[in-house]
Order: C-alpha cells, then structure tokens, then sequence
C-alpha cells in the first residue's frame, strides 16, 4: 500500500516538472515567460520562443522596436506593419496636417522562385494603392542592382506586408526602430527625426528598408537632401552644382571626367573638349555615345513593360505598368522635348495594358496582345491612325491568332 502511494506521489511530482517552464533557461525572444504556460507572446510574434513574427503590428509609439529574430517560419507566413503618422501626441492632440511617410531600401535578398514578397501600400491596409512589391536579389553585401528610389507614402500611413508561399523559408532577422521628436508632448507633424529600420533576412540574404516619417526627401536615410543640400521646411534647397527634388542630381558628375571637359558653374553643366560627349565627358564621340535627354515639362509617370515607335520628329509611348496609372498613348517632340498626352478621338479605344508589341507601318501604329488591367491576357489587335488620331480594332481569324504578352506580373 505505502508503495502504491509512494509511486503516486512520484508520478505527481515527475507530471509537475514535466508541465513547468523553467524561465531561467527559456529565452522568449520576444515575450515574457510564465512557468505554467511557457512563452507568452507580445503582439505581432508567434512561436514557441516567440521568435516567429506574425499578425500586424502598428508602429504609432516612439521609439518603439520590432524584430522577427532567427529560424526557419512556418508555411504561409503573413506578417503585417502599420506605420501611422496620425498617431496622436501625448496629451491626445491629434496630427492635423498631412504627414509624409519616406521608405529606403537598403538591403534586400529573397531566395530565388518569390517564396517571399514584400508590399508597401500607401495607406493602412492592403486596399490602399500598391507603392512597390519586393521579390528576389537586389542587394547583398557586395551584389547589388541599381539603388531603387524612396518610396513616399503620402497618406500619412505605410501598409508593409509580408508574404510567403506555403514552402515556408529561413526568415532569420528582421529589426524595426521608430523614433520621433516631440514637442511639448505634441507629435510633430514633420517628424523630421523619426526613423524605422526593417531587416529581414529570407533564405539566403537579407531585406534592409528605412524609413522616415516626413522631412525632406534623400537618397540616403541618415541624411537629407542626400547630404547635398538644407532641408528648410520639409523641401530641399540644394547646393550650387545640384539638383533635383532630393539634390540628387549633380550637374557637373564626375567633375566633367577632367580633363575631358570642365565644369561651367555659370551654367551648370559640363563643357567637353574635342572628341568627348555626354553628360559628364566620359564618352568618345567617335565611338558613339548616350546622352540624357532634359525634356521642357514635366514628364510622365514612369513605365515598364511599355511600347514606344517612332514616327518624323514624335515618339509615341503606348500603354506600359504604371502604380500612379496614366494614359494609353504619349506623345514626345524629339524637336523641342515635349512630353504631351494625345487626344484621340473616343469613337473605340484599346483599354491600358502592358507587355504588348507594337509596329509603325505608314501612318499606323499596329498594336497586338498584352495584359489588361484585371489581369487578363489579351488577343485583340488595334491600329491607330496617326493623322486622324483614332484607334480601330481590328477583326481577325481567331483560328489564326493566339493571345501573346510580356512577362505577366
């Protein structure tokens, strides 16, 4: 009998060290340890150690830090973040002018086959307009692609979604910092020093971006106006020999590939001496060169996957992937450096699209194919007329013609 009881009473003991945590040895990457239930997560992490992120996350506090930590995460991982400029200060006062919201990518690697993608929209949720969708190897240590621009989110809110396929992958590490200035316990609207950093690390490389909550915009996200300029009220007064609206632009590059040309601060722009070309004199013109055309205006959003043909002194842009939308048909003088949207005629027009081809033949633009707004691929064939400025669809065999585009999104 005294054995039975002494048997329970081991087995009782044994189940209560089984079902205890011992918090002085479990590390909760991002929680706090309970003894009955382990880790307890804090908002936006999963995991047994809490080390998976997971859910959404709004950063509205300052500072305030995130990080997704090491390991490989689970199939079908969603992880979301909400920065909010509007997030009231501490004595309640809300924002009321219209902050701007700044994102650098600094770093980026996702194994290859997009298991996963990074969304930025302008807004607070996955509705809002898409700003860019990050996939695949821009930069690694020492590989890197052409630095890509700030992404600016107007709307006073960044919507960052993370997304992977159900193979799941090594998400290794991810760090967000936000930090902002108060002023008598009110949220600056500028918020010229608040800074978030995300890292994330994917397979085998990494995601890098920073952001800043208004100031003034920069190719770089510890300085601004790219260290070529004054920040005077949330724009950019560039120095001398720059330009652009983050001063990114120098007017002299290269200073002129001296001795190939010189610097004429006058003007701005280099002077070349015989037999050099281009923007800074870098290029021979016996050998054929490039050189960047300034047009007059303004000129329309940028495009990919678009078809542009040339007809006298115009060229014609048509269609193309734009996230701020834009026209069907672009009209550019090679004459004067005139950007111009064409009026056509409304009788029928092709809806926008892009990965399409295109051909000039007389005094027509024949254009075929291509991927339609909502995705679908498209077999119609379209001329455009230039002198009556109207666009046809014309019918063909469909037997004898088969839907063709680009690379589809």
């Amino acid at each position: 009998m005294w054995r039975l009881l002494l048997l329970a009473f081991a087995s009782l003991l044994v189940s209560g060290v089984l079902c205890t945590w011992d918090c002085d040895r479990v590390q909760c990457e991002h929680g706090t340890c309970s003894p009955e239930e382990g880790c307890l997560c804090e908002e936006g992490w999963q995991g047994d150690k809490c080390q998976y992120c997971g859910g959404k996350v709004r950063l509205s506090e300052s500072p305030g830090v995130i990080t997704s930590g090491p390991g490989v995460h689970p199939p079908n991982t969603t992880c979301s973040w909400i920065l909010d400029a509007f997030h009231k200060g501490r004595n309640g006062r809300p924002v009321t002018n219209q902050p701007v919201i700044r994102l650098f990518v600094e770093r980026f690697t996702a194994e290859c086959g997009g298991s996963y993608r990074l969304y930025v929209h302008d807004g607070d949720n996955v509705d809002a307009p898409l700003l860019a969708m990050l996939s695949g190897v821009m930069y690694d240590q020492d590989y890197k692609i052409r630095r890509l621009p700030e992404i600016v989110a107007r709307s006073g809110y960044a919507f960052l979604h993370l997304r992977s396929d159900s193979s799941g992958g090594r998400l290794s590490q991810l760090v967000s910092t936000v930090r902002s200035k108060m002023a008598d316990g009110v949220f600056e609207t500028r918020l010229s020093q608040l800074v978030s950093t995300v890292r994330f690390k994917m397979a085998d490389g990494v995601f890098e971006t920073t952001d800043m909550m208004g100031g003034c915009p920069s190719l770089f996200p510890d300085r601004e106006c790219s260290d070529n300029g004054e920040c005077m009220n949330d724009e950019c007064a560039c120095d001398i020999l720059y330009n652009g609206t983050a001063c990114d632009t120098p007017l002299c590059p290269n200073n002129c590939a001296y001795p190939n040309g010189k610097c004429d601060r006058l003007v701005k722009v280099c002077k070349c001496g015989a037999g050099f070309k281009g923007e800074d004199c870098s290029q021979r013109s016996d050998q054929g060169f490039w050189e960047m055309v300034t047009p007059r205006d303004s000129p329309p959003s940028g495009l990919a996957s678009h078809q542009a043909v040339i007809w006298g002194d115009l060229m014609y842009v048509l269609g193309g992937e734009s996230y701020s939308g834009g026209g069907m048909l672009q009209e550019f003088n090679i004459r004067n450096n005139v950007w111009k949207a064409v009026y056509v005629r409304e009788y029928q027009t092709p809806e926008l699209r892009y990965g399409h081809s295109a051909v000039l033949h007389g005094d027509e633009v024949f254009m075929y194919g291509g991927v339609l707004a909502g995705g679908e691929v498209s077999g119609e064939l379209w001329a455009y007329d230039i002198n009556a400025k109207m666009w046809e669809n014309i019918t063909v065999n469909s037997n004898q013609c088969y839907v063709m585009c680009g690379e589809k999104r």
